[in-house]
């Protein structure tokens, strides 16, 4: 979901308003863009507003960090993401996505911490459940994999993603109909879920399992990190 949406909502339902709703508007639609030319000084001017809430920070901190992270700024992507979860410990994006970023550097504990305490803030966090499965793909437990694929569907039926993922955890354990039955026969009834939405392909988009080269196992190739979990609504 975009931001300009959602978060103009929300700054509309704390009382912003008047001659700079508009020029808000338009940096809130800014700071969820997709260009980091446009996106980091947005996603500034809203860090910096005194009239910004805490939370509203901390959302703008996780956005940023996903444009810094296309920079391949790493290091300050990771300092914005560091400073989201200390603004506002509930914000259901900047766990995973550091946790994306710990687990490109290969620092495999760190990431499942940060997965684990996303879905202690959100127990149905479907990407949450994604990510953290991508994780244990890529260490080799595709059973916990499938387990955490299962729960990611069961909060979120529309992501294609959840189901090519899990059939490539089915094809890890060496079964060979599961795949069929993952991939095919529940994504088929349903046409939109074929061709998914922009928001669809940034929830996944930093862990293309089934069409990326690691699809043996053992193979340490790590996928490019965040770009999962921009300005949604928060999770029931």
């Amino acid at each position: 979901m975009r931001l300009g949406v959602s978060l103009v909502a929300l700054l509309c339902g704390l009382g912003f308003a008047g001659d700079g709703v508009a020029q808000t508007n338009t940096r809130m639609a800014q700071c969820d863009g997709s260009d980091p030319a446009l996106v980091i000084p947005a996603c500034t001017t809203v860090i910096t507003s005194a009239q910004s809430s805490h939370e509203i920070v901390s959302l703008a901190l996780s956005n940023r960090a996903l444009a810094y992270e296309k920079l391949g700024q790493n290091d300050r992507a990771m300092a914005d993401l560091d400073a989201a979860i200390k603004r506002d410990p509930k914000n259901p994006h900047a766990w995973p996505n550091r946790g994306n970023l710990y687990l490109a550097q290969g620092q495999f504990d760190r990431a499942m911490a940060d997965y684990n305490e996303a879905l202690v803030v959100h127990p149905n966090n479907p990407f949450a459940f994604g990510h953290r499965a991508d994780a244990y793909l890529l260490h080799g437990e595709p059973a916990r994999a499938i387990q955490d694929y299962d729960q990611a569907i069961k909060f979120d039926s529309k992501n294609v993603n959840y189901f090519i993922h899990r059939g490539e955890a089915y094809r890890v354990q060496h079964d060979e109909a599961k795949p069929i039955e993952s991939n095919t026969t529940t994504i088929m009834p349903s046409p939109i879920s074929i061709a998914p939405s922009r928001s669809m392909r940034n929830t996944h988009r930093s862990m293309s399992i089934a069409a990326s080269p690691m699809r043996r196992r053992g193979t340490t190739t790590t996928p490019s990190p965040i770009s999962i979990l921009r300005f949604s609504s928060t999770p029931s």
